[in-house]
């Protein structure tokens, strides 16, 4: 493909506002009045023909989508008009993709910010779709998977889940519930929950009853002991749909495989505009979801293809360094300096020196709950959560209002995010990418700022990668992560050391430094070697 002449209306969607819809239907029924009354008529003809298929005993699509080239007229009326809708957007948009340049231009958002000047709308479109053919190639190369190891995993997973639902069964009978009950009854929970051990609920449904969904579940376990018969409950309830959560992925991991002689291989989606952010979306199967949780790993069914290695390069502590240097909070940057985490200093200030805490990890001191607390609690203040959702997951009553009395910085960082996203409508990341914030959401403002940055350094690094080398493929990104092969003719430390470059890279356009951290994969994603 002439990928220099590619264009694709979803980036300049993406680009001129991030929130709406990027649908090549929904766009044409809202800027050029075409409505999408031919797919209407198009899923029509194939219903009805599928029918006959039916009655015929012939196979057909597992969807109606499957099946489009059943339709006769139809089928060409829809082409037609998505050749005109796509057409004709394109040629809407580069002119308001020019206006808008001139606009911000005149707005001076970014003309004073030295390198920066060339982040004009028209060269933010032109990086997203310079990026189209490395994702397109990342996307070919795929994952290699373990298709027996696939099996004998889900099946181990799948006798856990059982034994965890079953205790949390039995703790529910000997709590009073009837013999029969149902962990996944949301009716049968709220009444052991909340009538019968008499929790507090953390959410609301929309009828306004408790919530159980899994997050409600998880804020409740952290508001209980784990030693008490409820916390054990919620324990055994959480890890029991954790496990049959992985298998269900595993089933798709099984089925989306393709075989390649004696190699199997995922192809995951990866969508740059699947998100409100600039963070890349995963589908068919989501590679943003592959846990690397030690007990409900999933990353153990993956590894190199036969003759290669990879290279696992990931950020160290992006979110909250961004979080730290777009503050200009100086405690929480010397911390870095020293080679440690930003979280240090707050949970400190919270539960007060490391080696007075009662739960100190002689071995690791990160692995404290003081220290887990603290972290979580500082995701958490990114999120938008106000005081009472932030002390709660802080573990520390006032802790909301004493970070943000500490750490001046930080709270006014805060403060001045919320306003201009309340203000204009949008905030605009560290690379100059405009996010626009719901007006609802304004709390969330710092989020997208800094999922944002995040994002935006993740695809200057895959560029800067393409740019850099022939011999290394990149495979995935996973969050943070960037995973890339190599032949075993390339030694480790140099496919390691073209990584981390073109990984840190983004924070020198920015001022910041962004450390990465590569790691040597040779048999599966699991086993890693730390190559400094």
């Amino acid at each position: 493909t002439n990928w220099g002449n590619v264009r694709d209306t979803l980036i300049y969607s993406h680009v001129l506002d991030s929130q709406e819809s990027h649908g090549l239907k929904p766009l044409a029924a809202k800027y050029l009045g075409i409505p999408d009354d031919d797919l209407t008529d198009l899923k029509k003809a194939v219903i009805s023909a599928r029918r006959q298929l039916t009655k015929e005993n012939y196979p057909k699509g597992e969807e109606v989508e499957a099946d489009y080239w059943l339709a006769g007229p139809e089928l060409e009326e829809y082409a037609v008009n998505d050749a005109r809708r796509t057409a004709l957007l394109y040629a809407m948009y580069v002119n308001a993709i020019k206006q808008e340049g001139n606009k911000r231009a005149k707005e001076n958002l970014f003309v004073q910010k030295g390198y920066l000047a060339e982040l004009s709308p028209a060269w933010q479109v032109a990086r997203e779709h310079a990026l189209l053919e490395k994702v397109y190639a990342m996307e070919s190369e795929g994952l290699r998977v373990n298709k027996s190891l696939i099996v004998n995993k889900r099946r181990a997973f799948a006798a856990k889940g059982d034994e965890h639902a079953k205790r949390a069964t039995s703790i529910a009978v000997r709590a009073g519930m009837p013999k029969d009950f149902n962990p996944g009854s949301s009716k049968q929970l709220q009444v052991l929950l909340f009538d019968k051990w008499k929790l507090q609920s953390v959410k609301a449904t929309k009828s306004g009853s408790e919530s159980t969904d899994a997050e409600s579940l998880e804020r409740l376990l952290d508001s209980c002991s784990r030693e008490t018969t409820a916390g054990k409950f919620l324990q055994s309830l959480l890890d029991g749909r954790s496990y049959l959560k992985a298998c269900s992925a595993l089933d798709e991991y099984e089925r989306l495989a393709i075989s390649y002689e004696h190699v199997h291989k995922l192809h995951p989606s990866f969508n740059q505009t699947g998100t409100h952010t600039t963070r890349f979306s995963s589908s068919n199967p989501n590679a943003q979801n592959v846990s690397t949780d030690k007990e409900f790993s999933l990353r153990e069914v993956f590894g190199p293809s036969p003759g290669t290695f990879w290279i696992d390069a990931d950020y160290s502590n992006l979110e909250m360094r961004l979080f730290a240097y777009a503050a200009n909070e100086k405690r929480l940057i010397d911390a870095f300096d020293r080679g440690e985490t930003a979280h240090l200093p707050i949970a400190e200030e919270l539960y007060g020196p490391r080696e007075k805490w009662k739960g100190l990890n002689k071995d690791d001191w990160t692995k404290s709950p003081e220290y887990k607390k603290t972290k979580n609690g500082n995701f958490s203040l990114i999120y938008g959560a106000g005081a009472p959702r932030a002390d709660k997951t802080y573990g520390v009553p006032g802790a909301y209002n004493r970070i943000r009395t500490r750490f001046t910085r930080l709270s006014e960082f805060m403060q001045e995010t919320i306003n201009k996203a309340k203000d204009q409508g949008y905030v605009e990341t560290m690379f100059g990418y405009r996010l626009h914030v719901p007006p609802d959401r304004a709390y969330a403002a710092v989020n997208y700022l800094i999922q944002g940055t995040a994002g935006c350094a993740m695809k200057y690094a895959m560029l800067t990668f393409d740019s850099l080398t022939q011999s290394g493929k990149m495979l995935a990104t996973v969050h943070d992560e960037l995973v890339t092969e190599w032949p075993k003719s390339v030694l480790p430390g140099m496919a390691a050391n073209i990584t981390k470059i073109a990984m840190e890279a983004p924070g020198k356009l920015i001022g910041i430094p962004l450390p990465v951290d590569p790691d040597l994969i040779e048999k599966c994603w699991t086993v890693k070697t730390s190559i400094k």
